[in-house]
Order: structure tokens, then sequence, then C-alpha cells
């Protein structure tokens, strides 16, 4: 198990993809000015869902758009106009001129077919006022074009809580290391409200704009909270010195690594990691209450996970003045994802903690998660 582990650690120094792995969701959006009988449409799609579609080349974006984004009935539709690109977006707007006093309906597959997870974005705006913000997804395509304002979409914010973290492979395995590392039901409360606390306060701050985020920082950062939880898993059932020394090691070399690459700000990245891995793994081993640490450990990263979540909602670009209940519904949906795995997986993992399977499911499970976060902090913070 030990060779196991170190291995799992070197691919820190061995796999590095050619291109990061985003960890926003697979989101796009659009807006829909009402001025009088035309609408100016403005488009936002990701150039990493772009190139999920199989042959899809740069002229034939425009098509792509046309033929999965829809306006019925059938409006007369101007040329699509490139606008200037934002970072990891393609953005496309183009005027379209309907009947006057008749109800418009938006339709949108758009990768639905490569990407089912996939979440399209409508806000309906005119005379400078949002009537309306909607979600739409597999199960909801359409979306009819309101005339008059409507209540703040809160279920749409709860609904996209929930498919985020339901839909982030990162943040469930988070979450499954500390299930499987509880000792009791009082310990899981105990490290999952530290997370809630600490992503809620992250959310809020950056969704107010009182912190800034650097989007890579907190991409790579995210895999790494994934490969310490797992590390300190098996360490504080062994107390092995060297899982920490090799921890140290692996990020040494990264260290020296980061000097020159693709991101300037990786070097500060990796050497707060190496501070703070130095400092905890000794607090921990003269720490009192295992479960009193284990819930700090999870409010510091939780504020991580929660400058994560705060991604989407930047993304959406909302007013302020409709930030709280956007803000409050989508923490209520990442709490509601968060319960809802704490319901399957506590009953099977109570159980296995009942037989000799236990230890072997905590380490195999922690190698797996060593191995997903090492990736992860990789592929996001070097690729």
């Amino acid at each position: 198990m030990r060779r196991l582990l170190l291995a799992w650690l070197a691919c820190l120094l061995l796999c590095a993809p050619a291109r990061a792995v985003a960890h926003v969701r697979s989101v796009s959006f659009s807006t829909w000015t009402l001025v009088g009988a035309e609408l100016l449409v403005r488009v936002r799609v990701s150039r990493l869902d772009l190139s999920a579609v199989p042959d899809l080349s740069p002229a034939n974006v425009d098509g792509y758009l046309r033929a999965h984004l829809r306006l019925e009935p059938t409006c007369s539709v101007d040329a699509m106009v490139p606008e200037p690109a934002e970072p990891g977006f393609v953005v496309r707007s183009f005027r379209a001129r309907c009947p006057e006093g008749g109800l418009l309906r938006v339709t949108s597959d758009l990768f639905l077919d490569r990407v089912p997870s996939h979440l399209h974005f409508v806000a309906v705006v005119r005379d400078g006022r949002t009537l309306t913000e909607q979600m739409l997804s597999r199960d909801r395509r359409s979306l009819e074009l309101p005339r008059a304002p409507t209540s703040v979409a809160f279920g749409g914010m709860v609904s996209l809580g929930v498919a985020h973290i339901l839909s982030g492979a990162d943040h469930l395995v988070f979450l499954l290391m500390l299930i499987v590392a509880a000792r009791s039901f009082r310990a899981l409360a105990g490290a999952i409200t530290g997370f809630t606390v600490g992503h809620s306060v992250a959310l809020a701050l950056a969704t107010y704009g009182v912190v800034r985020p650097n989007e890579v920082a907190i991409e790579a950062l995210i895999g790494a909270t994934i490969a310490i939880v797992a590390v300190e898993n098996v360490w504080l059932t062994r107390r092995d010195p060297w899982l920490p020394r090799a921890v140290l090691l692996a990020l040494g070399l990264a260290l020296a690594a980061s000097f020159g690459g693709r991101h300037p700000i990786v070097p500060a990245i990796v050497l707060g990691l190496l501070l703070f891995v130095g400092c905890w793994f000794p607090y921990v081993a003269r720490a009192p209450h295992r479960a009193r640490s284990r819930g700090l450990l999870t409010a510091s990263f939780g504020l991580v996970h929660g400058f994560a979540f705060s991604l989407v909602l930047h993304e959406l670009g909302l007013p302020r003045g409709r930030l709280f209940a956007a803000l409050a519904g989508f923490n209520i949906g990442v709490e509601l994802g968060q319960l809802g795995l704490i319901a399957l997986a506590w009953p099977i993992v109570r159980a296995l903690s009942r037989t000799r399977a236990r230890g072997h499911v905590l380490e195999l499970s922690s190698a797996g998660a060593l191995a997903a976060g090492v990736f992860w902090f990789v592929s996001r913070g070097f690729g």
C-alpha cells in the first residue's frame, strides 16, 4: 500500500496534460434584449464545449449556434457578428425581427448530445430591466420570453446548486473522502459543517466582489485539497512519518518545475501548499481532538471550494440587486446536493465499517482520490 500511494504522488511529477480541465461546469449563456419588434441577442459558449463537438471548425460555429439555439415562431434573423472573445468563451451577437405581440419561445439543445448535463442560462432584458433569468437543461429545453418582469428564478438557482455539486467530480470526491474517514455520524457532521461554513463564506465574499479569486489558482487548489485529505485519511490510521515527507518532497519538486511555466501564479500556489502541509501534519499529530482538527481542515478547504462555486455565479453576470436571492438559492442547492450524497453513501460506509473490509476501503478509496487530486492539480496548474 505504501508503494501504491507513493506511486500516486509521483504522478504529480510525471503527468502533465496538454491543457487544463476547467472547473466551471458545462454552461452557456444568452441575453435576449427586447426592443419593440426586435430582439438583440448575445450568446456566450465555452471553447471547451465547442471542442467536444466533432468536426466543428471555427467557420462552422455560427451554423452550430443557429441550429441548436432557436427562436420560435420563425423570425427574420440577421447574420451573427463576432464580439471580442472573453477568456475561455466565444461570443456572438445577432438581431432578430419578430411579429409584435406574439409569443416568442427560445429553445436550446446546445451540446446536449455530447454533454447531457450541459446548462444554458437565458436572461431576458427590456428597457434596461432584467425581466427574468432561467436555466435550460436536458429536462427543460424551452422558455417563453416574458413581456413583463417575473420573480427571481430562485428555484432555478437551487437547481443550479444541486446540479453543480452533483455534476462536479472533484467536489464529490472531496466529500466522499470525508465520509469514508468519519468514525461516527457526529464526526462526519462536524467535518461537513466546517466545509459548509467555509464555502458559504467564500461564496458570499466572491459573489459580492469583496474578494476576486484567481481562477487558475482556485481550480488547481481544488485538486490539492482532495490530495491532502486523501493522504491525511491514511496517515491518521497509520501515523507513518514518511507520508507527510513524501508530500513535501513532491511539492518541493513541483515548486522547482513551476518556475517559467504557463501560469505565473503556480509557484506561489505550490509554495503556499508547502508551508501548509509542513505546518498542518505536525499540528494534527499533537491535536487532542481529531474531530476538531478535521473540522478546521474542512473549513479551510471549504473556502477554496466556495471560491470555485462563485465562478459559476460570476459567469451569470447578475445585477447586484438580484445577487442575494441567487446566492441563497445556489447555496441551498449545494447543501441539498451534499445531503443527498451523504444520505446515499453514509449507510454503505457504516455497513462496511462493521466488517474487516473497512481498512481496505479507506486505503483504496484514498489512493484513488489521491490520484484524482494530483491529476486535477497538475492539469489545472501546469496544463
